[in-house]
C-alpha cells in the first residue's frame, strides 16, 4: 500500500480562494491515500470520472471572455482617467477660487476618503450580488458624480469635497469587482494574462488622462475636462449593461468547484462573515502582498 501521508486539515485551508491547481492536486491526493499497490507495469494513469458533469473553463479566445476583458480594460482605463483628471484642473482651479495650499491637499485628498472606505465593501458586493451589477453600480456613480464636479466646485467648497469623495466611494468598489469578474472568467491559465491585460490599461489611463487633460482645458475650460470624462464614463456603463455578461449566463465558470450556470451567491452578511479573516491574517504572503502595495502606491500617488 501507499505510505500515508500528512494532508492539511481542511480548517487551514481557505475555501473559494485556492488557487485551481492546488484544490485539484489536494482532492487527488486525499483520493489516492487508500489506494493499494498496483501491479508491475500497470498503468498510473487515473481515469477520467464520468460521474459528475465537465466544467467549462472559458479562455480568453472565447467570444464572451474576450468581450468581457475588452470592456473590463476600457473600464480601467477610464476610471484611472477620472482619477487623475483633478490633477490637472486644480491648476487653473487655483486661479479661479483662489484657494490655499492647504484647501487644495484636503480637496486632493477628498476623493481617498471614499476610495478607502470602501475597498473591502466592494470585494462583498461583487460576491453577494455579482461582478456586473457592482461595477455597473460604482462606475455609473463616480461617472455623475464626475459630470457634477464643476457645478459643486462653483456652489461651495464642501459640495466639492462630498463629490469628490463619491468618486472615490463610486472607484473604491470597481477594482474588486474587476478582479472577481476576472476571477470567475478565466481560468488559472489564462488569469494573469488577463490581470496583465488589465494592468495596462490602469497605466495607459493615468497617462492618456494627464495628456488630454491639458489640451481639453486649453480648448475649452477646466469644467469640460469632468463633463467629458465623466460622460465617457456613462457611455461605458451603458455599453457594459448591455453586453456584459456573468459567467453564469454565457452557462461556463472557470471555478473548479461550481458547476456551469451555477449561481455562488451567498448574499452579503454570507459573504462577509465567510471570508476567514484570521486565516488570511495568518498568510505571511498576504503581508507581504500588503507592503509591497503600500510602498507602490506611496511613490505612485506622491508622483501624481
Amino acid at each position: 500500500a501507499m505510505p500515508s501521508r500528512k494532508v492539511p486539515s481542511p480548517k487551514h485551508r481557505i475555501p473559494h480562494l485556492l488557487p485551481s491547481p492546488w484544490q485539484a492536486a489536494s482532492s487527488s491526493f486525499s483520493n489516492c491515500r487508500s489506494c493499494k499497490a498496483l501491479p508491475s507495469g500497470s498503468s498510473t494513469e487515473v481515469p477520467a470520472d464520468t460521474t459528475k458533469p465537465a466544467v467549462a473553463s472559458p479562455s480568453v479566445s472565447s467570444a464572451d471572455a474576450t468581450l468581457v476583458i475588452s470592456l473590463l480594460a476600457m473600464a480601467y482605463t477610464i476610471w484611472n482617467m477620472d482619477k487623475v483628471n483633478l490633477s490637472v484642473a486644480v491648476v487653473p482651479m487655483v486661479k479661479q477660487f483662489q484657494w490655499s495650499p492647504s484647501v487644495v491637499g484636503t480637496i486632493q485628498s477628498s476623493f481617498f476618503w471614499g476610495y478607502v472606505l470602501m475597498q473591502i465593501p466592494g470585494g462583498v458586493l461583487a460576491r453577494a450580488i455579482g461582478g456586473k451589477t457592482t461595477l455597473l453600480v460604482g462606475f455609473t456613480l463616480f461617472s455623475l458624480a464626475t459630470c457634477l464636479i464643476p457645478v459643486a466646485a462653483t456652489s461651495s467648497l464642501p459640495s466639492l469635497l462630498a463629490c469628490r469623495a463619491l468618486v472615490g466611494i463610486g472607484e473604491g468598489v470597481t477594482p474588486p469587482a474587476a478582479t472577481a469578474l476576472i476571477a470567475q472568467w478565466f481560468g488559472p491559465r489564462d488569469r494573469a494574462r488577463a490581470m496583465g491585460i488589465a494592468g495596462f490599461a490602469q497605466n495607459m489611463g493615468a497617462v492618456g488622462g494627464l495628456i488630454l487633460a491639458p489640451s481639453i482645458i486649453d480648448a475649452w475650460g477646466w469644467p469640460w475636462v469632468f463633463t467629458s470624462f465623466g460622460g465617457l464614463g456613462l457611455v461605458w456603463a451603458a455599453a457594459w449593461a448591455a453586453l456584459a455578461k456573468e459567467p453564469k449566463e454565457s452557462g461556463a465558470s472557470a471555478q473548479p468547484s461550481q458547476k456551469a450556470g451555477e449561481d455562488d451567491r451567498p448574499g452579503i452578511l454570507g459573504a462577509l462573515f465567510g471570508i476567514p479573516w484570521l486565516a488570511f491574517l495568518r498568510q505571511p504572503s498576504v503581508w507581504a502582498i500588503v507592503i509591497v502595495h503600500f510602498c507602490y502606491n506611496y511613490g505612485f500617488y506622491t508622483l501624481l
